[in-house]
């Protein structure tokens, strides 16, 4: 039964905010959302008889590549997911249609990183409308020639039932492959990082901002860097460069040569240290560093940026 939209929850915080919870969900289980559909909730009102909703779901501000779940509270975790998304991506909607436990609750499970949700509901079935689709069903049969008659009620029902169950087991499959096949997907995706604070610097490398990229695929990542700098020696100057380290282990490589910054004893001794490099990586998590330091003199950073842009080997 379709209804005018309403808001069931939304986990961001702040004016966002709909419902019990204000944070995003977690990994797993212990991260799962469960959320109570009938009765009033959050911007909603669902009759309590109600045994199926249809819900608008957005997912936004993903943290890893990752996907969602959502099933009847009490039995156990579908292999099918209803959204799939990479780090970064804008927000995700898509419809989902899921039953209720017995007393109106869904679970909302998501399996990587951190993601805010958002969920509208737009219609609920009951078992009355799920009636009014039985008997659409029989006149369908009655259509296509099919003569139950001798067959008894218990026969009649028994074939209807077996139908709904082959038609269940289709739609699950259906939904798996595409499921599969959405997985399989690596679009090229970027990160960026702003920072307005001051290090000071010296001779020893200072990480002056960095950045966590979750590489989802074999590809190409390329790093672009720029900070403010200064040296209020005169003929001085700032260097810096990009340390890459591996979140699964100490490993640490240098992700782009120096680029240096010097200053004239006659000029403002403030500019800009900028640089570009990129490489191949695999998948897992890395972080990357912008490090300086100084050279002949007193040298400091005032804030600058650092983007990474990733692009798949099927993309290039």
């Amino acid at each position: 039964m379709p209804v005018t939209p309403c808001r069931l929850f939304d986990t961001r915080s702040g004016s966002d905010n709909v419902g019990s919870r204000s944070t995003p969900l977690g990994a797993g289980v212990g991260g799962a959302h469960v959320q109570q559909v009938t009765g009033v909730n959050g911007d909603c009102e669902v009759p309590v008889g109600a045994v199926g909703v249809s819900l608008n779901v957005t997912v936004t501000n993903g943290t890893a590549q990752s996907n969602l779940r959502l099933y009847p509270d009490g039995v156990e975790v579908p292999l099918a997911s209803n959204l799939n998304w990479v780090a970064g991506q804008a927000p995700t909607p898509n419809k989902v249609d899921v039953k209720l436990s017995a007393d109106g609750r869904v679970v909302v499970q998501n399996f990587k990183g951190t993601v805010d949700v958002i969920a509208d509901v737009v219609g609920y079935s009951t078992r009355g409308t799920l009636g009014d689709i039985e008997t659409r069903l029989a006149a369908l049969e009655a259509g296509n020639g099919g003569d139950n008659s001798d067959s008894g009620d218990d026969g009649v029902l028994a074939g209807r039932v077996d139908a709904l169950e082959l038609v269940d087991q289709q739609l699950a499959e259906d939904q798996r492959v595409v499921s599969e096949r959405v997985d399989s997907l690596v679009l090229p995706f970027s990160v960026e990082d702003r920072r307005s604070s001051t290090t000071a610097l010296t001779s020893t490398p200072q990480t002056v901002m960095g950045i966590e990229v979750a590489i989802p695929a074999e590809g190409r990542l390329t790093m672009v860097y720029g900070v403010n700098a200064e040296n209020t020696t005169p003929g001085g100057g700032v260097r810096c460069h990009i340390i890459g380290a591996r979140s699964s282990s100490s490993t640490i490589f240098s992700f782009s040569p120096s680029s240096s910054q010097w200053f004239a004893s006659d000029d403002a001794r403030q500019g800009s240290v900028a640089g570009t490099s990129d490489r191949e990586v695999s998948p897992g998590e890395a972080v990357y560093d912008v490090r300086c330091i100084e050279v002949g003199g007193a040298g400091t950073v005032r804030g600058g940026s650092i983007t990474a842009v990733f692009t798949p080997l099927s993309s290039q």
